[in-house]
């Protein structure tokens, strides 16, 4: 499922990726290093130096955001 398969394909499919016993991503079928530019890009964008520290800032933002509506 990388986004050039036929929707067909997977619709009803149960033999398909779509639903295999597999993590979102082992769905997608990307690689490691597709994987690791999209976690690049989107730290980058979060202005972050790696991407390690996603998690950690999204929820800082949430609890941020919490208490704004408290």
């Amino acid at each position: 499922m990388s986004g050039s398969e036929n929707y067909k394909d997977f619709d009803l499919n149960f033999g398909s990726a779509l639903y295999q016993q597999s993590t979102f991503l082992e769905s997608l079928k990307l690689s490691d290093a597709q994987i690791d530019s999209v976690l690049k890009s989107v730290a980058q964008t979060m202005g972050l130096e790696n991407y390690q520290e996603i998690a950690g800032e999204v929820e800082k933002q949430n609890d941020i955001r919490f208490e704004k509506i408290s």
